[in-house]
């Protein structure tokens, strides 16, 4: 019984560790893009604004964000999931 709780204890314990986010430094890892849920009321402007790197012009950001998730034009819909590029600024 021991070592079926060890078991378990172990296998629960590498799967925590296989779907927790890299947080070395406070740093995200830098080749999985951050996921946002649109709120209502959102615009890609502001979103854009919230997340850039430093010293990057908020148009360019956007941009990026249109590339990364397919899209033609700025248009953004309340309950949608964009990823946000991982640029350093």
């Amino acid at each position: 019984m021991l070592f079926l709780v060890l078991v378990c204890s172990l296998t629960s314990m590498g799967l925590l560790n296989a779907f927790a986010a890299d947080t070395r430094d406070g740093e995200r890892n830098a080749n999985i893009p951050l996921q946002i849920v649109v709120s209502p009321g959102d615009t890609l402007w502001a979103i854009a604004k919230e997340h850039k790197p430093d010293g990057m012009d908020v148009r360019n950001y956007i941009e990026e964000i249109k590339e990364l998730n397919g899209k033609r034009n700025s248009s953004i819909q309340s309950g949608e999931v964009i990823k946000l590029p991982v640029l350093k600024g």
